[in-house]
């Protein structure tokens, strides 16, 4: 059954290549957005607007800026979630750890029942939502679920061409994204954009320590993991970070900066200020 996009959504839209206003049209069942300005259309499937951003060659996203790898990580991604939450006791284990995780996480942000309007991007199913109490809650995500329903404002893009109005939001949640993302500068600037002056981002980011013992020893189990399988290792990661680079990229770009470490490959951050005229 096909759902119509919610009229507040619509409200707080932008094209997300001009940033343009856009128009609602409708024809017979079918939804879709148009740019006043640069005229590239955006459908609307079940009540979701697809707001990936378009070049003037009506192709999604230009081959020569790299999306093409990006792609490639991002199937992959597709595969791994596949592979991972396969109803398996492992599966429930791993969840179990995220569930408790993202509890302490949405504890550091302190937006619960904060009445806030808060843009998750990367938001996957939107599971931090059901942390948050009352709140107003928007997500963005490249991927949408299979047969999951969303019952928050669902748009599906990507975070370096954020199709929402400048200042809308008051906070902004980054959890598990920046190491699959193509661009973190583009990614937090637009971020930024779409956040008040005195808002927050709060990321949630796993870290990678190369060369420590740890590291060692869990690509070791790695690879036997999967020769036992019999399955090949996805790549799903565009980069990586270590604590030191993660802490100093956003203290570099944010006034005020607050870390903390929520076991040696987990950290929370979270940044207000944005240095507009940092060299």
């Amino acid at each position: 059954m096909n759902k119509t996009m919610k009229t507040e959504l619509f409200e707080i839209l932008v094209c997300p290549v001009c940033k343009g206003p856009l128009s609602y049209e409708q024809v017979a069942s079918a939804e879709a957005l148009r740019c006043f300005i640069c005229n590239m259309i955006y459908p609307v499937v079940d009540g979701i607007p697809d707001m990936f951003p378009m070049d003037s060659n009506s192709e999604r996203l230009t081959k020569d800026e790299g999306w093409d790898a990006w792609h490639t990580k991002l199937s992959n991604f597709v595969q791994w979630r596949r592979r991972t939450w396969d109803g398996s006791a492992r599966a429930e284990k791993l969840q179990t750890n995220i569930s408790d995780m993202n509890e302490r996480f949405s504890d550091f942000t302190g937006l619960k029942d904060s009445s806030k309007k808060i843009i998750d991007i990367g938001c996957g199913g939107g599971g931090i939502r059901t942390l948050l109490g009352e709140c107003r809650y928007y997500g963005i995500d490249p991927l949408l679920l299979e047969e999951h329903h969303y019952d928050f404002s669902m748009v599906k893009g990507i975070g370096e061409h954020l199709p929402f109005r400048e200042g809308f939001f008051d906070e902004a949640i980054l959890s598990q994204v920046l190491d699959h993302c193509k661009s973190i500068d583009r990614l937090v600037e637009e971020t930024v954009r779409v956040i008040s002056a005195s808002g927050t981002v709060n990321i949630m980011q796993y870290i990678y320590e190369p060369g420590t013992l740890l590291d060692r020893l869990y690509k070791r189990l790695l690879r036997v993991y999967y020769s036992i399988k019999g399955v090949k290792n996805l790549d799903t990661k565009t980069m990586s970070f270590d604590r030191q680079e993660l802490v100093s990229f956003f203290q570099e770009r944010f006034e005020k900066v607050t870390f903390f470490e929520y076991s040696s490959s987990q950290v929370f951050i979270k940044a207000t200020g944005w240095k507009k005229n940092r060299k």
